[in-house]
């Protein structure tokens, strides 16, 4: 469904999403866009990773279907696979690297 926040930002995260299909908006404060992601995307890992609250809104432009992982089953996939894992904390420095020099200008 169009406009539904699959998470928010400031709950407590324990799930973790691979969007399969359609298109979504992760959002910060005030509503600013600060992604949109496209089927094989991720989103939720730094809650899990962490323990902390989401540090953003995730709203679907289209009807989405995910994966949802809990984190106990997130970290064994972790332990068990560090291909995964690798693939994640790359992708998590490019995300880092691309927010970086938005800040800066």
């Amino acid at each position: 469904m169009e406009g539904h926040a699959v998470v928010r930002e400031g709950q407590p995260g324990d799930s973790f999403f691979v969007l399969l299909a359609g298109q979504a908006r992760v959002v910060g404060k005030s509503g600013r866009l600060i992604a949109r992601l496209l089927p094989g995307d991720f989103f939720g890992e730094i809650s899990l990773l962490d323990g902390g609250a989401r540090i953003a809104s995730v709203v679907s432009e289209t009807p989405l279907t995910t994966l949802m992982i809990k984190r106990r089953p997130f970290v064994k996939l972790l332990e068990s696979e560090p291909e995964i894992a690798m693939q994640m904390l790359k992708e998590v420095a490019r995300r880092l690297r691309r927010a970086e020099r938005r800040i800066s200008g």
